[in-house]
């Protein structure tokens, strides 16, 4: 796989996984405090829209992520104990991708050149991350009615 295809696949699955895909439809659901995050996480999507169109610098997607962390971590505590080790598994991946983006000076160019920076996202090909990601994303459909299916 390019390197530059794991960088996509990593934010998509650590960041889109608490919300499905991007731009999908909300349906009528309950799910208490997290629901109504996810669903406001859903609705906007800026910075990780930021983080992907390409036209930030290091320091613009610093930001872009640290906007990202703050919203998936309030997400994370206000997880509902049948998927909160689930979710926490992703943030855990979001840390990581984080160390990842902080040993390249946020740079995504060098990300998608260092072979051993990229090497360290192998965690999202894991089966606990590949199963917590099916758990959160049947939650999110099933709990919060939200369209995980685009």
């Amino acid at each position: 796989m390019k390197h530059s295809s794991t960088l996509i696949i990593t934010l998509t699955a650590t960041v889109g996984l608490f919300v499905g895909a991007c731009g999908s439809e909300s349906k009528s659901g309950s799910g208490g405090d997290f629901c109504t995050l996810a669903r406001a996480y859903d609705a906007d999507q800026e910075a990780t829209n930021d983080i992907f169109n390409g036209t930030l610098d290091a320091a613009g997607i610093k930001k872009a992520y640290e906007d990202v962390a703050s919203k998936i971590g309030a997400m994370v505590s206000a997880a509902p104990a049948e998927i909160k080790k689930d979710a926490q598994v992703l943030q855990t991946g979001l840390g990581t991708f984080n160390d990842v983006l902080k040993s390249v000076d946020y740079d995504i160019a060098k990300l998608a050149a260092d072979p051993e920076a990229a090497a360290k996202l192998a965690v999202f090909d894991s089966p606990e991350f590949n199963a917590a990601s099916d758990n959160l994303d049947k939650y999110l459909s099933d709990t919060c009615g939200i369209d995980t299916s685009s």
